[in-house]
């Protein structure tokens, strides 16, 4: 079975990810005011702005 991912699949992933990147983020005790998604292929990269944190 060969399906590929819509575009949809992946906003919502990339969406996902990014939550629960700033989600661990604040568990930890960074401010986190903004996050940005630096990279998406096979695993999303999240820059928790404006601390010095990529996750």
């Amino acid at each position: 079975m060969t399906d590929s991912a819509t575009p949809r699949h992946i906003a919502h992933r990339t969406s996902a990810a990014v939550d629960a990147a700033v989600g661990a983020g604040r568990a930890l005790g960074l401010t986190v005011t903004d996050a940005k998604a630096l990279h998406d292929l096979f695993s999303v990269v999240v820059h928790l702005v404006p601390s010095p944190a990529v996750v």
